[in-house]
């Protein structure tokens, strides 16, 4: 029994050294201060500084929405006196936040508990965290920051062009006001803090597979009636339970904590989704709305124009009556189209207002322009496109995967189960006449329990040596004992749980099924409403283009005496009218397509572009002739065989397009030119070559081209002339 009780007591001293650190005790953990965090800028990036007054100890971990990376400080007596917020603005490195334990201090530099201390980053970056005396230290390495280099000696290679984004979504200005709005937006100010919620969970998931670790102290005093004299009492120690196997079920609850995270992350994103195309679709509105007013604005002006002109005439009766009618009948229709536009753009911005949850008198500009900018789109890409980046699909991936786990949690229910509890300390029992001499008590425990069907098998080994009590008249020094007990059908509610989790996997797997089909539809549904927009628009443009001949027409003929003045004033208010109607198109075709953007997951309809290769074209309805072309001053002459040629006479055109994310320009020559696969272009600028291009992919009057390389990191720009090098 001897040897038995010595081995149970070295087990017991080992566990609790293994979990306990060599055997500090939390109780007499001191108090650490966290005096300072600093941010430095190093020649390889950014290095942050976090100095406390004892070692501190810690887990990383990382977010992807927003993108974070946390240092939760490990312990609850952690203390600092800094700022809760501190704005940084380097490189990648937006700002450095405190999280504090419990309650936040009310004022800046009041002492307040740490929990975590976050690092806000604008998109993800490689890092590494390292610990020194008492000091911990993050390194953003690059692109994190970039410090300025120093001037390279100019190499031979010329290296590839990046080009500026030429898309008029990044010109337009509506991304400003996104961000208003998204600062004022009480739903995904819920959001965040519903991922900061699961962050939490996660926490409490993960600690559950560590000890849980109890420190018990206790003092008793008391008489006794076998003698006269009174007794005290006195223990401490430090109790720890540890679960060995719970048949995973721990693990599967972490990882449903880790699932339900993303879950949360992407909620925030569909929300923001959501919340931005309102945004849009408002912004675009009241644009329109803008436009249309300026329209009448400036036929009003020239109607009043014209009805004094006709007054005069009809004074000096040099047109009839029934003319000057006429006139005062446009005038007052275009005065009555003018206040309408008018109402409709206050209208307008009330309700812009509201959707960004400004106040009514808050005065917002707007600057009163918005192109026609023509895309050639693909309804298979865009659907490949929603599949992969749409969050409510992810969403429901998760939650498919959420309850999958579900699952094996309720399965694990019905393993074997293994937990070890142990408790060691000192105590000691005397009457008040006798010294208290204090002696070591420990209890070591072994708890089995394991499923079948219905019913349930517990069973317990446990050695203990105890002080005797004088409280309890407890005289046993020590003991082992074994126990068993078969429960008869107190595992039912397992069995109902377990039914439950398929079920709610099976509801899971059909709303899969289902918000497949809704993505598809609406990825359909809104091209299908982008092609109609742009086959309107380009019914619409043909009209302008009349209405602007029959001004011209009309003008002549009155100049003539063949038209009166109610012909020219009626032909302008056709034209006025077509405008605002190309207007009110253009409001529903970027709608469409900011439709279409959000229903593929995307925040920019430019990505639908820039996430397809090359070959991709899409140019603008302006045509090259409003392009900033630079006529050339000098000859130049290409070698062709044992000639050489002028430059003019190789064939050539301009570029219409360029594209840096994706790396390509698009070119006014195509098949019908020759232009094939492979062929090399030359691009010039006021006969000096800036770069080279070689053809992608031909169509009948346009070709994609790959930028091969520029001269000196010359930019290529719209309009630069373009050569077929023989």
């Amino acid at each position: 029994m001897g040897k038995c009780s010595l081995f149970l007591k070295g087990t017991l001293c080992g566990f609790l050294f293994l979990f306990l650190g060599g055997g500090k005790l939390e109780g007499s953990i001191e108090e650490a201060r966290v005096d300072k965090i600093e941010v430095k800028e190093r020649k390889e990036g950014l290095k942050i500084i976090i100095t406390s007054s004892h070692p501190l100890n810690y887990s990383v971990y990382e977010t992807e929405r927003p993108v974070r990376i946390i240092l939760d400080l490990i312990g609850t007596h952690i203390y600092a006196q800094l700022p809760t917020k501190t704005t940084v603005e380097k490189g990648q490195l937006q700002e450095v936040n405190i999280r504090w334990y419990g309650k936040s201090p009310e004022k800046e530099g009041e002492r307040g508990k740490v929990d975590l201390i976050e690092l806000v980053l604008r998109k993800k970056i490689k890092h590494k965290v390292s610990t020194r005396n008492n000091q911990i230290i993050i390194d953003l390495e690059l692109p994190g920051f970039a410090p300025e280099k120093p001037p390279e000696e100019k190499k031979e290679e010329i290296p590839l062009v990046k080009l500026e984004p030429k898309f008029l979504e990044e010109t337009e200005g509506w991304e400003k006001w996104v961000d208003i709005a998204l600062a004022n937006y009480k739903p995904l100010h819920i959001a965040h803090e519903q991922v900061e919620l699961a962050q939490v969970r996660v926490r409490e998931a993960r600690r559950m597979l560590f000890p849980i670790t109890i420190v018990k102290a206790s003092q008793t005093k008391g008489d006794t009636s076998v003698r006269e004299v009174g007794f005290r009492e006195r223990s401490f120690g430090i109790q720890i339970e540890q679960p060995i196997t719970q048949g995973g079920e721990l693990r599967y609850k972490l990882q449903q904590a880790l699932v339900n995270l993303d879950i949360a992350q992407r909620e925030y994103e569909r929300i923001k989704a959501d919340y931005i195309l309102e945004v849009k679709r408002a912004y675009y509105n009241l644009l329109i709305y803008i436009m249309n007013t300026n329209i009448y604005e400036e036929i009003f002006k020239e109607a009043e124009e014209f009805l004094q002109m006709a007054q005069k005439h009809y004074e000096n009766k040099l047109i009839t009556q029934l003319e000057f009618l006429n006139v005062q009948s446009l005038y007052s229709q275009i005065k009555y189209q003018l206040v309408a536009a008018q109402k409709d753009r206050t209208l307008a911005e009330l309700t812009f207002k509201q959707v960004l949850n400004l106040d009514p008198s808050v005065p917002i500009e707007f600057e009163s322009w918005l192109k026609f900018e023509k895309l050639d789109l693909n309804l298979n890409r865009c659907k490949e496109i929603a599949f992969k980046k749409r969050p409510e699909l992810s969403i429901n991936e998760l939650i498919v995967r959420f309850n999958e786990l579900g699952q094996k949690v309720a399965d694990s229910k019905e393993k074997m189960k293994l937990s070890l509890s142990g408790f060691l300390g000192r105590s000691g029992s005397a009457y008040e006449t006798e010294p208290l001499n204090l002696k070591t008590d420990w209890f070591l425990g072994i708890k089995l329990s394991k499923a079948f069907g219905g019913n349930t098998l517990n069973t317990t080994l446990t050695k203990e040596e105890t002080v005797p009590k004088l409280s309890l008249s407890q005289e046993k020094t020590g003991a082992m004992s074994a126990a068993a007990e078969f429960s008869l059908l107190d595992g039912l509610p397992r069995l109902s749980e377990k039914k439950s989790a398929n079920v709610e996997y099976l509801r899971a797997v059909n709303e899969l099924w289902e918000v497949q089909k809704t993505i598809e539809s609406e990825v359909v549904s809104s091209f299908n409403e982008y092609q109609k927009a742009l086959y309107q628009l380009d019914n619409v443009l043909e009209r302008i283009q009349f209405q602007k001949k029959r001004v011209e027409v009309t003008e002549a003929r009155w100049k003539l005496n063949e038209a009166g003045i109610s012909d020219v004033l009626e032909a302008k208010i056709a034209l006025a009218s077509e405008k605002a109607y190309y207007n009110n198109l253009l409001a529903n075709y970027y709608g469409a397509l900011s439709a279409l953007t959000k229903a593929c997951g995307l925040y920019k309809y430019a990505e639908l572009i820039q996430g397809v290769s090359p070959e991709v074209i899409w140019h603008r309805v302006a045509g090259a002739e409003e392009l900033d072309y630079t006529q050339v001053h000098k000859e130049v002459f290409i070698p062709k065989g044992e000639k050489l040629v002028k430059i003019e006479e190789l064939p050539g055109g301009k570029i219409i397009a360029v594209n840096n994310e994706a790396g390509f320009a698009i070119v006014n020559l195509g098949e019908e030119q020759g232009m094939k696969e492979g062929v090399e272009l030359w691009v010039y600028r006021q006969r000096e070559k800036v770069g080279v291009l070689k053809v992608s992919k031909s169509k009948r009057t346009t070709s994609s081209c790959k930028i091969a390389r520029a001269e000196g990191g010359v930019k290529i720009r719209l309009g630069d002339e373009v050569r077929v090098i023989p």
